[in-house]
């Protein structure tokens, strides 16, 4: 299973309250995962950051619904802009997971779940 990381609390949240949700990310770590992702497939989201990953990280199980990765254009400051790499993934809550281990491929990070029913906290 793949993860996302370094989410941020409300979006989780926000993933619990209304059982679906949209999230957008820009980070290359997250983008790069994103493209590896297709729909039906099931993702991790997590408020740890990347260099923190661990058999200790935790967070929800959502199933993908839908990718989409798109190029946007940021201002770095008034005269220089900058073309990056935009992930929009829609996602559908499914459950709670604890990661078991973690397996660097390709510099991304693929994780066996340990599915969690009664978290104490996320």
């Amino acid at each position: 299973m793949l993860v996302l990381t370094g989410l941020k609390e409300e979006v989780l949240r926000k993933l619990e309250v209304r059982g679906e949700t949209t999230i957008e990310l820009i980070s290359f770590v997250n983008v790069r995962t994103a493209t590896l992702l297709n729909p039906a497939d099931s993702v991790l989201l997590t408020t740890d950051l990347y260099e923190e990953l661990s058999n200790r990280t935790e967070g929800i199980v959502a199933e993908v619904i839908d990718v989409s990765i798109t190029p946007v254009r940021v201002s770095m400051d008034h005269v220089d802009e900058k073309e990056i790499q935009r992930a929009r993934i829609r996602v559908r809550f499914s459950g709670y997971g604890r990661v078991k281990a973690v397996n660097w491929i390709d510099e991304v990070p693929h994780i066996d779940i340990l599915i969690v029913e009664n978290p104490v906290i996320l």
